[in-house]
């Protein structure tokens, strides 16, 4: 059992190097990066909102809400505060439940505290990369901030309106690409299941929820970031 977990890990390593190559929206969807990438901060650094088990994932995707920290939102829906990795994900709940987020936050990426995101600036299409979208996008408390920001690194400073419009003109083409690299995560995590993990009866409504009993209850032992998120894909699928 241990040369097949060693097996997997070793494929889980190239499939994820062969994915990532052929992104041209997103590089970081199932793992965390080797090394710091623009959009994390640290741990100390991070400001989460909401409660629970899974309460350091996005609530739609299942990432680290600290790796993607940069582009972090968060809103009520259906009465429950949620914070999500993406404007992408936060729209996409909202979606999904027939709803519109409520009282929207975004990280201001100049002090790293969550602000109003309908008072928000924010810098659309720059080099920096995206979440969870074709385009990235950065949030600022001011429109002086965010025109530095543009006038660094590219892009054009839009509204929260405006935003909100972009991200849901874009949202059904992103899920679509998205999905797919969601179900080639969720094969190896069914490889991984069978190989490592004690009989899971427990089911999931998110990933981010699957992370939460993965990490708490350990069934699959101690795995890496790309396993715990193949596994917990799977887990949200089977």
């Amino acid at each position: 059992m241990q040369n097949r977990r060693n097996f997997i890990k070793k494929a889980s390593a190239l499939m994820a190097l062969g994915v990532t190559s052929n992104l041209s929206f997103n590089t970081s969807l199932f793992a965390m990066p080797m090394k710091m990438d623009f959009r994390a901060v640290k741990k100390d650094e991070v400001i989460i909102l909401q409660d629970g088990d899974s309460k350091d994932f996005c609530q739609v995707c299942g990432m680290s809400l600290q790796m993607f920290y940069r582009t972090n939102h968060a809103a009520t829906v259906d009465n429950e505060l949620h914070q999500y990795c993406s404007i992408h994900c936060m729209f996409q709940e909202a979606m999904m439940k027939k709803s519109t987020p409520k009282e929207p936050k975004a990280v201001d990426n100049t002090s790293l505290k969550f602000i109003n995101a309908n008072e928000s600036f924010y810098v659309y299409g720059s080099s920096k990369p995206a979440t969870m979208a074709s385009v990235s996008s950065y949030a600022f408390a001011t429109k002086e901030e965010a025109s530095k920001f543009c006038d660094e690194f590219g892009g054009e400073v839009l509204t929260y309106a405006q935003i909100s419009e972009k991200t849901e003109q874009n949202l059904e083409n992103d899920i679509k690409l998205i999905d797919k690299r969601q179900m080639m995560a969720a094969k190896k995590g069914e490889e991984i299941y069978k190989a490592t993990c004690a009989k899971i009866d427990a089911k999931f409504k998110s990933p981010a929820q699957a992370k939460g009993y993965l990490i708490k209850h350990k069934p699959c032992g101690e795995l890496s970031q790309m396993e715990l998120s193949q596994v917990a894909h799977y887990l949200n699928r089977r």
